[in-house]
């Protein structure tokens, strides 16, 4: 039972913590996609070489792919921040939910073997991955929804000046 609070409450804190510094968390949902990528990709190139510094290998692969997922959306909501306005906060509020969920999703798995193999045998992971195509699909529409919200449409009857 304690497990399922834990995952909930990392995923609410996320999604808390994005609506409240008032970031775009569809680029945030996208930069935790790319991330889910860089360490697919280069993960064992990160974790060869970050051996030099961390001699554990369980725990440097973990490490490398960890911050390979979560670097690009951590740096995203940061240089985002106050990038949403306080009317278009109720948009936001899906694509941050996703972003956590997501990134629960993707980190769990990377952790080192002793953790992780109590939170992916937990009925809270089983929940979690019954949800995950609806996580992505429902991330995925709310984030371009999110990003049509926010995006500047401009004035269709400009004028030019010659």
């Amino acid at each position: 039972m304690y497990l399922e609070i834990i995952i909930g409450a990392c995923i609410i804190a996320i999604a808390l913590l994005l609506i409240t510094i008032r970031t775009n968390s569809a680029v945030v949902f996208f930069s935790v996609c790319a991330g889910s990528v860089l360490a697919t990709q280069l993960g064992s190139d990160a974790s060869l070489l970050s051996s030099t510094v961390v001699k554990d290998g369980d725990l440097n692969k973990s490490i490398a792919y960890v911050a390979l997922i979560v670097l690009p959306a951590l740096l995203s909501a940061i240089f985002l921040r106050s990038s949403i306005s306080s009317s278009k906060s109720v948009f936001n509020v899906v694509p941050s939910i996703a972003v956590g969920a997501l990134l629960a999703l993707l980190v769990i798995p990377q952790l080192p073997p002793g953790i992780n193999e109590q939170l992916l045998d937990s009925s809270a992971w089983a929940k979690l991955q019954d949800y995950q195509p609806i996580i992505l699909v429902g991330g995925m529409i709310s984030s371009v929804f999110m990003l049509y919200v926010t995006h500047s449409h401009g004035s269709k009857h400009k004028k030019h000046k010659r």
